[in-house]
């Protein structure tokens, strides 16, 4: 799922209604990916911190941004000191509550107006157009980026490893070390850090060690 919208733009029923389908895909053996947006902690909206629905809804994996290269791969925020720039959403939902399977999840910051429940996004990739993909579209050579990138990339890798993987993301969380830690970097509002931290989950893809959680089982 490449779009989505400030959670105060969907309200409560319509994102849960969100999650309950992403419920049943999940049960019925899918795996739903949702980029986490490209406007910083804002998402566009007219506070400085709001998480992107559908990635905050817990059976939809949330997929933020970074800036990588060949030495360096830091939390994607092409506007320093912005909290509304392009850079990747990032936050905690004020709909959905905290999530028991988001292992080492840091609490948000005391005394926050924003959101305190579940903390968006759970994984990350590659997003900044600086560094990101190369494509062809009607013959023209083009670099594009964007959370919307980063979903159909885990997408991609997850659709390698068989059928009916179902809901995924406590067994991603119990095993962070197939990740990349993001320790570098921040999305406006909130910082990275060791460990998961709101501006890039548990990290970037090692698809060589989340293809041995899920290959064999498969």
């Amino acid at each position: 799922i490449s779009w989505g919208s400030d959670e105060m733009n969907w309200g409560n029923t319509a994102a849960e209604q969100m999650d309950a389908a992403a419920q049943a895909a999940t049960a019925a053996g899918m795996v739903v990916f949702a980029a986490s947006g490209d406007n910083d902690s804002s998402d566009g909206g007219q506070s400085p911190a709001n998480v992107d629905c559908p990635s905050s809804c817990p059976h939809v994996v949330g997929c933020g941004g970074t800036y990588k290269t060949a030495t360096q791969e830091v939390v994607w925020n092409d506007n320093p000191g912005q909290t509304n720039g392009e850079g990747t959403g990032g936050g905690y939902s004020t709909i959905f509550p905290v999530q028991a399977f988001q292992i080492g999840a840091p609490p948000p910051p005391a005394g926050t107006t924003a959101g305190t429940g579940r903390m968006v996004p759970d994984v990350s990739a590659d997003a900044d157009p600086n560094t990101g993909y190369e494509i062809l579209v009607h013959g023209a050579q083009a670099v594009v980026g964007g959370t919307s990138a980063v979903a159909p990339l885990y997408a991609g890798l997850f659709a390698s490893f068989g059928n009916k993987l179902g809901f995924v993301t406590p067994k991603l969380w119990l095993n962070q070390g197939a990740f990349n830690d993001i320790t570098s970097g921040d999305n406006g509002f909130y910082s990275a850090g060791v460990g998961p931290d709101p501006c890039s989950g548990i990290g970037s893809p090692i698809g060589t060690k989340i293809a041995a959680l899920f290959v064999a089982s498969s």
